[in-house]
């Protein structure tokens, strides 16, 4: 019973860090790979799960963790004008005199 306890407690550890990353995710972060190193630090450090529930629980870290690392959305007004290729232009913004 002890074991079943800790493997829950674990679990909700780990559906917490699942939900921050998410949130990290939604609101947008400068550094990512710096962020997801901490938080799959803070993974390994939390234990075991139910096994039955293991492979569901990293497939959902890692997820969040790719969210992470998504592509911004980017202002329109920022991109060149390739037709099949999003170009960056920082000048792309300023006015014409």
């Amino acid at each position: 019973e002890a074991k079943a306890a800790e493997e829950q407690t674990n679990l909700a550890a780990r559906q917490a860090l699942i939900a921050e990353a998410a949130e990290k995710a939604a609101a947008g972060v400068e550094d990512a790979e710096d962020l997801i190193d901490r938080l799959h630090q803070r993974w390994k450090r939390i234990g075991h799960v139910p096994r039955e529930q293991s492979d569901a629980q990293w497939r959902a870290f890692r997820a969040a963790c790719d969210q992470l690392r998504a592509t911004p959305d980017i202002d329109p007004k920022l991109l060149g004008d390739g037709e099949d290729t999003l170009r960056f232009s920082p000048f792309a913004g300023l006015k014409k005199d």
